[in-house]
């Protein structure tokens, strides 16, 4: 009988929009594990049973909702400057939560970690890191990229959870991307079973009371069943033996089940007449620029009709080359099926020119998009494919007329850097602050792609004529974006002195010397 109420419950969920606001009352929470038998069954089965099949959907579109044991806070602070009420907000793929225990020293006992990492104290600014250490730990409502629950790498544990007790949090909601069935991780022999989950994902933590959630489902754009399990080519086994020996960084094999997706979360902000709405997002890194481009336009699509301010973050993988396996027949496919490529591989092979034309397109171009992708292409040899994704928001209008503020206001940037976006997220003297960084010492191999977007909200009567949105004066709007920035230094704080063996794994999946292979970002939200 209790099997077929569990059954009856599934069937009900599925058949229901997998994007319907769900109240936190009622809410499946953390009764919809697999067993180890059915994980199994998820690695080996290429089709699923009816009953499988449902319940991976159900957890796949269902946040998981929780709450520590710290009081929620119920008021805002004053921003000095603007004196102006505002929260702080951060982003931060958290690399699966390797460091959690290290973040906690950082934020909860920094003299303690201070110490520990003395050879690294020897590189920074150390008042710089005890501001970021406070502003993180002073942070109202945080957004996570790549949280684990039950995975063996993480000690079985909840690192959504973890994370919300360090911060002094009191709710969270998460919701997996993925189930992680690779046999590297089923099949160690010293697996505890019945505490593996396998959940890998998006969350959001509050001080904040979180009122509902709402998980959107993304454009699929890479099947990690499918792609995973093929015969890798001789082109990509080039590629991950060179990635490896340049970057220090191996490119590993992923089994898994499910899809890239969004988790949306009604905030009560205190002493506002409004709530927030606050969407956490992670895109397709295994496809190139144009699918991720459908995944944008999807998503907005989906919150065009919100109508309280809202902050979009995430880890945006807005890079030209994709991590997909690679073969000689994508290549061809990717060729022909552009005609700039096409037109490009024309003109080269005509032309006599060429192998001094293209090398000089090339690092031209290079030099143009570094730190900022943003910028508009040129067809042909000066392209940039990721620059679409944010022309997509700088143009998106949602129903009640309000747009994602890309203000540049100097007064309201960090360091006093302007330019677009300059307001959310920090600019520097060439385009943006880095997040990612494959090589630490070479600027070419740094990228930005966390980022913070926030639907400010236009005052009725206030008096400004400007229609272009990012235009209208700050104390027209309220709900906008501040002092955005990197906590770079508390990132790379981190210290300790490797083994060999660890140096050299192939299987290793996280970063060596940081907090996590991305900067955590963070601004503050004027009311």
């Amino acid at each position: 009988m209790k099997l077929f109420f569990v059954n009856l419950l599934l069937l009900l969920t599925v058949q229901g929009s997998v994007s319907a606001v769900i109240k936190l009352q009622g809410q499946i929470k953390a009764d919809h594990f697999f067993s180890f038998t059915e994980l199994k069954q998820l690695q080996k089965q290429d089709k699923l049973s009816p009953y499988l099949e449902n319940k991976l959907r159900t957890v796949l579109t269902t946040a998981i909702v929780g709450q520590t044991q710290y009081q929620a806070k119920h008021y805002l602070i004053k921003e000095e400057l603007t004196q102006r009420k505002h929260f702080n907000f951060t982003h931060w793929n958290l690399e699966r939560g390797y460091k959690l225990q290290d973040i906690d020293l950082a934020l909860n006992n920094s003299a303690q970690y201070m110490n520990k990492n003395k050879i690294q104290m020897q590189e920074i600014d150390p008042s710089l890191l005890t501001e970021e250490i406070t502003l993180l730990k002073d942070t109202q409502i945080y957004t996570i990229n790549e949280a684990d629950y039950g995975m063996a790498r993480t000690n079985y544990k909840n690192t959504v959870e973890e994370f919300a007790k360090i911060t002094q949090s009191k709710y969270y909601a998460f919701v997996p991307e993925f189930i992680e069935i690779d046999p590297k991780y089923l099949d160690q022999p010293d697996l505890k079973k019945q505490l593996y989950k396998g959940f890998h994902g998006n969350a959001i933590v509050s001080k904040f009371p979180i009122r509902s959630t709402k998980v959107i489902p993304l454009e699929p754009c890479y099947d990690w069943m499918l792609g995973e399990t093929q015969a890798i080519s001789r082109l990509e086994k080039f590629k991950r033996k060179m990635s490896k020996i340049l970057f220090k960084t191996p490119i590993i094999t992923e089994l898994r089940r499910g899809q890239r997706n969004a988790l949306l979360a009604r905030i009560d902000v205190p002493n506002s007449p409004e709530d927030i709405t606050i969407v956490v997002t992670h895109f397709e890194n295994r496809c190139r620029p144009k699918c991720r481009k459908k995944q944008i336009k999807a998503l907005l699509a989906d919150l065009k009709e919100v109508d309280t301010p809202l902050i979009l973050s995430g880890d945006f993988n807005n890079s030209e080359v994709s991590a997909e396996p690679t073969s000689f027949g994508s290549i061809i496919k990717r060729t022909l099926g552009d005609w700039q490529n096409l037109a490009r591989a024309t003109i080269t092979w005509f032309n006599p020119l060429s192998e001094i034309m293209n090398p000089s397109f090339f690092a031209i171009n290079t030099l143009r998009k570094a730190h900022d992708p943003t910028v508009p292409g040129l067809p042909i040899f000066l392209r940039n494919k990721t620059a679409s994704l944010f022309w997509q928001l700088i143009n998106f209008e949602f129903n009640d007329g309000n747009m994602f503020d890309f203000s540049d206001a100097k007064e309201l940037c960090y360091q006093g850097r302007d330019g677009k976006l300059g307001n959310s997220n920090q600019r520097v003297f060439k385009g943006f602050a880095s997040t990612f960084k494959l090589l630490k010492n070479n600027i070419l191999a740094h990228f930005r792609f966390d980022w913070i977007f926030v639907k400010s909200m236009r005052i009725a009567g206030c008096q400004d004529s400007e229609d272009d949105f990012e235009d209208i004066k700050p104390e027209c709007k309220n709900f906008i974006p501040a002092f955005g920035r990197n906590l770079s230094t508390l990132n790379y704080s981190y210290y300790r002195d490797y083994t060999e063996e660890e140096l050299n794994d192939q299987h290793r999946d996280f970063s060596l010397f940081s907090l996590s292979d991305h900067d955590p970002i963070t601004c503050k939200i004027l009311i």
